[in-house]
């Protein structure tokens, strides 16, 4: 992605952030994620946003590119909530200014030891701080998706702790990814070197770690559930061979 933001007031003169260009919906039955593997012809049942692949043999869920769109598209919204919420906080102040202090002391070292390292290490930085804006974004939606499964089952979600551990991670992660764009932004200062917060592959990375989590889950479920159902079929086998006895 070539577009970027402008530079944010309160992260450093020099910080680019590249933005959602499209949210776009692709429809459920069609892949639209990387990652190779074909897609199982056997579909059992996936979350919304993911889909079954096969891949060495083995069903893993991917997202759906609407999805990673989606959650890119939030993180957006979230990030202008973040500036509004947190620049005037002097506590962020003084994190941002403490770290930035430290992370630039840091790449230049890296810097003498070897000039590619500074670029380098910042951009690892960058990603870092990109990816916690997003996973605030992700947590937000994963809320309103159980918020409205919840609904629609008819009971209350005042007092649905999932929602209000969800709520709290993303405020954690709102937080923090504001602070480290800070501190990257002020390490940077005075260098040649322009952080860019990439956040559709930090979206992408997101929503991979996320279905990564969820073929645990779900996988382990369905291991289960077939080996309950081969007992079942093996148990009645042995009652029909036996069934004059």
């Amino acid at each position: 992605m070539s577009a970027v933001l402008q530079a944010d007031d309160h992260q450093g003169p020099k910080a680019q952030r590249v933005p959602n260009t499209a949210r776009s919906a692709t429809p459920a039955h069609v892949g639209g994620a990387a990652g190779g593997g074909a897609e199982v012809s056997n579909v059992p049942w996936a979350p919304d946003g993911y889909f079954w692949i096969t891949r060495n043999g083995a069903r893993v869920l991917r997202p759906h590119l609407w999805m990673v769109n989606d959650v890119t598209a939030e993180a957006e919204i979230a990030w202008q909530h973040a500036r509004k919420k947190f620049a005037d906080s002097a506590e962020c102040k003084n994190l941002i200014a403490t770290g930035g202090a430290e992370l630039k002391a840091y790449l230049e070292t890296r810097r003498a030891i070897n000039d590619k390292s500074f670029a380098r290490v910042l951009k690892a930085q960058a990603d870092d701080a990109a990816y916690q804006i997003v996973q605030a974004a992700k947590y937000k939606l994963d809320a309103e998706t159980r918020a409205r499964q919840t609904i629609e089952r008819g009971r209350s979600v005042d007092n649905d702790q999932t929602i209000k551990n969800l709520r709290n991670w993303s405020q954690n992660s709102l937080r923090e990814g504001y602070i480290l764009m800070g501190i990257v932004s002020k390490a940077a200062d005075d260098s040649d070197v322009v952080p860019v917060f990439d956040v559709k592959a930090a979206a992408q990375r997101v929503c991979d770690w996320s279905a990564y989590r969820l073929t645990e889950t779900l996988g382990a479920r369905m291991k289960a559930s077939e080996e309950a159902e081969k007992l079942a079929e093996d148990a009645a086998k042995r009652d029909l061979e036996n069934f004059y006895d």
